[in-house]
């Protein structure tokens, strides 16, 4: 992660099918541009009047969509998980862009109808390492990217599902329902390198016969979904309704798990229950097998709302305790595409778009997409350092700048003292840094690390005199 913002803007815009290479140009000095200002609208990033009506007309082709301008860095991630072995987590989640109170010619409804704004299903492909015994977590070990986002407009005569008189036999005959964009990312997608392994990890929107039976993935992609529906499954030979199974199946046992303070709720250590079916299918022919990890919260505080409910099911072997825990395990970390769309609204600042039409705002949120990546790789600290001497030159130039910390370089202090170069205090009343610190500090980092080989280069070219 340790690339300039230049080599970064012209490995996933310099390939983008623009029409001409002018263009293309225009789209990386775009991507700089934004890159270097993080978090700021369009004019502030560029400030030239001249470059700002040049991104302007850029946005306003026809070819300056949101899919074209994503799929140079999308082919980039397919063809890493193609070549390069290792175990991979595919998470997929959605979110909405709000631009409510804004006039935004072509935007439509959000929410429950009530705001404006457009829709986004992102997924992001993260290499893993599996954890060294079954209770502990998967380590993140590099934040691919994207290996897909769609993002498009609802309807405004669009009726939500709750309101609407349509029955689930009725929707699924619509061929424009939503829930079918839930399988684009895999469409086309090559077999994986020899040695790979992905899996899918999603919530309880991609509870859906398509996904669980294998159409929708493919026989060879794994699963792991959060389902919400008490289907009825083909299981130990006969047709069961799945809470009925659930209920019949044995504890295996309990874990701890230690759930983050939100808004509205306090951080609490939570006793889960766990129970599992370890063999399950829809009812289709050829349909795919599959097991069901049920983590149920015991002996909740009354003052818990909402006590944890995880129904997950899953490809993976559930036939134990240990292997269950895996499971849940790699389940929570979909929070990470939850932090990506953090980074994409308010650490690019996608929602301060200044742009007047929808699709001026799908092109600059392409750009700005693909940059959330990069920002939350760096927040993650996934890939962020380079070689041993460049670490060490990095601990170097952050001990000159805000000092050593006493307990020596982790990986948590080091994404610290980065953040204090971009203007994080680092006081206990602080908390963690948050995103814009983040960035302004690696991009000072970055500037201080390209100086410093520059100056090695002009070093090395220099020829001393001969003597006399």
């Amino acid at each position: 992660m340790s690339e300039t913002i230049s080599t970064w803007a012209k490995t996933h815009f310099a390939q983008t099918q623009s029409g001409n290479k002018s263009r293309t140009k225009r789209l990386v000095r775009i991507a700089q541009a934004l890159a270097s200002r993080p978090g700021v609208p369009l004019p502030q990033a560029m400030p030239d009047r001249k470059d700002l009506k040049a991104a302007y007309r850029f946005f306003d082709l026809p070819v300056a969509t949101h899919s074209s301008l994503i799929s140079n860095h999308c082919r980039i991630v397919r063809e890493r998980l193609q070549s390069e072995p290792g175990h991979y987590f595919l998470i997929q989640d959605k979110t909405q862009a709000d631009f409510t109170g804004r006039q935004i010619e072509g935007t439509g409804p959000i929410g429950d109808h009530k705001g404006q704004g457009f829709h986004a299903q992102t997924t992001l492909a993260l290499r893993v390492e599996a954890p060294a015994s079954p209770g502990e977590p998967w380590k993140p070990v590099e934040l691919l990217g994207l290996l897909h986002q769609r993002v498009w407009v609802r309807p405004a005569d669009r009726v939500p599902c709750r309101k609407s008189k349509e029955n689930w036999k009725q929707r699924l005959k619509r061929s424009d329902r939503e829930s079918l964009y839930w399988g684009e990312a895999f469409a086309g997608l090559a077999p994986l390198a020899p040695g790979a392994r992905a899996t899918y990890i999603a919530d309880c929107e991609s509870d859906l016969a398509p996904v669980l039976d294998g159409s929708r993935l493919g026989a060879d992609m794994d699963f792991i979904v959060r389902i919400y529906q008490s289907r009825r499954l083909e299981i130990g030979g006969g047709s069961k309704l799945l809470s009925e199974a659930l209920r019949e199946a044995p504890v295996l046992g309990e874990i701890k798990v230690e759930v983050k303070a939100t808004q509205g709720r306090p951080a609490r250590t939570a006793g889960l229950e766990v129970r599992s079916v370890p063999r399950a299918s829809i009812a289709r022919a050829g349909a795919r097998e599959f097991g069901i990890v049920e983590l149920r919260e015991v002996d909740a505080d009354p003052g818990v709302r909402e006590p944890i409910h995880w129904k997950l099911a899953t490809t993976w072997d559930v036939e134990n305790l240990e292997q269950c825990l895996l499971v849940s395990r790699a389940y929570q970390l979909r929070w990470i595409v939850e932090e990506y769309h953090k980074a994409w609204k308010t650490g690019t600042g996608v929602e301060k778009a200044q742009l007047k039409t929808e699709p001026r705002l799908e092109a600059l949120a392409a750009v700005l997409a693909v940059l959330a990546a990069r920002l939350l790789s760096m927040k993650l600290s996934l890939g962020l350092m380079g070689s041993e001497e460049e670490e060490l030159r990095i601990e170097g130039i952050l001990e000159a700048k805000v000092g050593r910390p006493e307990g020596g370089w982790t990986e948590r202090e080091k994404l610290r003292g980065i953040a204090k170069l971009g203007g994080f205090l680092g006081r206990k009343s602080d908390g963690e840094p948050g995103w814009q610190s983040i960035w302004r500090g690696m991009i000072i980092l970055l500037d201080m690390l390209e100086g410093y080989r520059i100056a090695l280069d002009s070093a090395s070219k220099v020829v001393p005199s001969k003597p006399g």
